[in-house]
């Protein structure tokens, strides 16, 4: 090819034809410079298709971690949800005086030393922000909504560690030497309906009530940020 363009440049110039080897000399640049074009496009497409097969597997991934997280959020909330009505139970008791009920009374105020806390995955937005995969991501809503829900997670902690907080330094006291912890069974009945051990129940069912609405703000965010994601992956593959 190349010789076939060095003879037509000779006879061009042989035959001091200046014009038409002023047009061949310009559609010989065009050439090179569409070939050139063409390879630049071929890489950016390319790159642009390795950019998005890396954004899909992110968003894979994240999908992947908050489903986990959901997951424990439920196993967590419905615990939380069975001791809120545990406490419930023990606050009717100690409220109608009811010393009948003392036996089943014992283990429920036993249950005020149980912890429960929400134990999430990693931390997803902070990842993406060290790691840089967050300027891979071309929908900035889905940064901008982990970044909540990371929020949600903190104040949800902080709120499970004042829990654990309460039940050492106020309902530990309370109840130490009233129960037989490895039997339940009360050994002093009557401390267990004084307005102290009242109070500590009735503690215990505000911050499981708080925790509650906390784990149920978390599971709805992680929902509509699932579904952000549902929507970017569909739109990727219908491309």
């Amino acid at each position: 090819m190349a010789k076939v363009f060095r003879k037509i440049r000779y006879k061009l110039v042989g035959g001091s034809n200046t014009v038409k080897y002023f047009r061949y000399a310009v559609g010989e640049i065009l050439l090179v410079v569409i070939g050139i074009l063409i390879a630049l496009q071929i890489n950016i497409w390319r790159t642009e298709k390795q950019l998005s097969k890396e954004e899909t597997k992110i968003y894979r991934n994240i999908k992947q971690q908050l489903e986990d997280d959901k997951v424990e959020l439920e196993q967590v909330k419905g615990m939380n949800d069975y001791f809120y009505h545990v406490y419930d139970f023990a606050n009717d008791i100690i409220v109608t005086k009811d010393y009948e009920q003392q036996d089943a009374l014992a283990p429920a105020i036993a249950a005020l030393a149980i912890d429960i806390n929400f134990h999430k995955t990693a931390h997803i937005y902070e990842t993406l922000l060290i790691s840089g995969d967050i300027k891979l991501l071309n929908n900035d809503t889905i940064p901008s909504q982990l970044q909540k829900l990371e929020m949600i997670y903190n104040s949800t902690n902080r709120l499970e560690e004042k829990h654990w907080e309460t039940i050492t330094t106020n309902l530990g006291p309370e109840m130490r030497g009233l129960i037989n912890i490895s039997t339940f069974e009360p050994v002093k009945p009557k401390e267990l309906y004084t307005i102290e051990m009242q109070n500590a129940v009735t503690t215990a069912m505000y911050l499981t009530k708080t925790k509650d609405s906390m784990y149920n703000t978390a599971i709805n965010k992680i929902n509509d940020i699932v579904g952000l994601i549902n929507r970017e992956l569909e739109r990727k593959q219908a491309e």
